[in-house]
C-alpha cells in the first residue's frame, strides 16, 4: 500500500528535525513503540549530555565558566562541580521531564525557566553563553530515523 508519512521534532518550538517518506509503507497505527524508543533514547542523551558538560555524541564541551563565577561557585555550592549543575534542580529537570505519550505523540517536557534559557536563541545580555540542553545530535538522528524506518516497514 503507497502511503506517506511525516516525523516532525520540535524543541521548544523550533523544528529540529522534519522527514516525510513516500512510497511502500505499512500502515502504522500505533506509534507508542518507535515513540516509547524515543523518549527512553532521548532522556538518555539528555543525561549523557549533562553529565559530560555538552560533550556528547562528537560535540563540543560547553564554554568554561567565567572566572569569577566559577570561583564563588567554588566557594558557595563545592559540591556542583560541573557547568548548569548548581543546585541539581536544572539536571533533575532535564533528566527527569515530564512525559506523554499516546499512540501518535510524544510530548516530553522540561519545566525549569533555566533549562530554556540556556538552551534558547534568544539574545544574551553577553554574560552567559548558550549551552545547548535538548538538542539532537548527528548520532542520534541517525539512530531514530533506522528505528523511525524500522517501525514502517515491519511487516
Amino acid at each position: 500500500m503507497a502511503t506517506s508519512t511525516r516525523l516532525r521534532i520540535l524543541i521548544d518550538g523550533e523544528a529540529q528535525f522534519s522527514r516525510r517518506v513516500h512510497g511502500m509503507l505499512h500502515a502504522v497505527d500505533d506509534w507508542s513503540p518507535f515513540l516509547g524508543w524515543f523518549r527512553d533514547e532521548y532522556i538518555d542523551l539528555l543525561k549523557r549530555r549533562m553529565d559530560a558538560e555538552g560533550a556528547v555524541d562528537g560535540e563540543s564541551r560547553w564554554q568554561d565558566l567565567a572566572e569569577g563565577y566559577a570561583a564563588w561557585k567554588q566557594l558557595k555550592f563545592p559540591q556542583a562541580t560541573k557547568i548548569l549543575q548548581l543546585t541539581g534542580d536544572l539536571y533533575r529537570a532535564v533528566t527527569e521531564p515530564e512525559v506523554e505519550l499516546t499512540s501518535s505523540m510524544l510530548t516530553i517536557t522540561i519545566d525549569n525557566d533555566y533549562a530554556i534559557y540556556h538552551h534558547s536563541n534568544e539574545p544574551r545580555d553577553g554574560k552567559l553563553p548558550r549551552r545547548q540542553i535538548a538538542d539532537l545530535t548527528g548520532p542520534f538522528k541517525r539512530r531514530m530515523m533506522a528505528a523511525w524506518r524500522d517501525t514502517m516497514t515491519a511487516p
